[in-house]
């Protein structure tokens, strides 16, 4: 019997890639100046130069920490800026910025709807599950949504034993639309 149904986003939900639109790398150095305000404007833009363009390596690890700590290294900030910060500023919303899929809100809705866990489940080079929380919640799916799990929060990537760790030690999680 299916107990729970998990869910990928990007080529389930709406397109595996990512559309690049004007003005994106302006948000991103935004965002970063305002999780890290004593950072120049010159600084937050080498580091978005450096990382808007970067894809995961092939690799069973999360390699995000560092991708950041190595793009953070070459344009040596003047100020202590907290890797986290960095991907939660590359991180851009969802909404206005990709399309779902035709039906993926109905799935998300008919699945909740027959008293079916869903658990995001997601490979992704910036989007913790925060992230995806906030995607949901801004697309009106979030209550539909059991769980967020992001290879970011997990350090491993699908398909690797590791993204799914022993109940001893769970997963981070990050639960429904609070």
């Amino acid at each position: 019997m299916l107990r729970a149904a998990l869910l990928d986003v990007g080529g389930t939900l709406w397109p595996d890639t990512w559309p690049d639109q004007p003005g994106d790398n302006r948000e991103r150095v935004r965002r970063l100046r305002v999780a890290a305000p004593e950072l120049t404007e010159e600084e937050a833009s080498r580091l978005v130069d450096i990382l808007g363009p970067a894809d995961h390596p092939v690799a069973d690890r999360q390699l995000t920490d560092t991708l950041v700590s190595d793009a953070r290294a070459r344009v040596k900030p003047r100020t202590a800026v907290p890797l986290k910060a960095i991907g939660a500023a590359m991180s851009l919303p969802v909404l206005g910025r990709v399309q779902p899929f035709p039906g993926a809100g109905e799935l998300l809705a008919g699945l909740h709807e027959r008293g079916m866990p869903v658990v995001i489940a997601s490979n992704v080079l910036w989007r913790d599950g925060v992230s995806y929380r906030r995607d949901f919640r801004d697309l009106g799916w979030a209550d539909h949504v059991t769980a967020f799990v992001s290879s970011v929060d997990v350090g491993w990537r699908k398909p690797h034993p590791a993204f799914s760790p022993p109940p001893s030690r769970p997963p981070v999680i990050h639960r429904g639309s609070a």
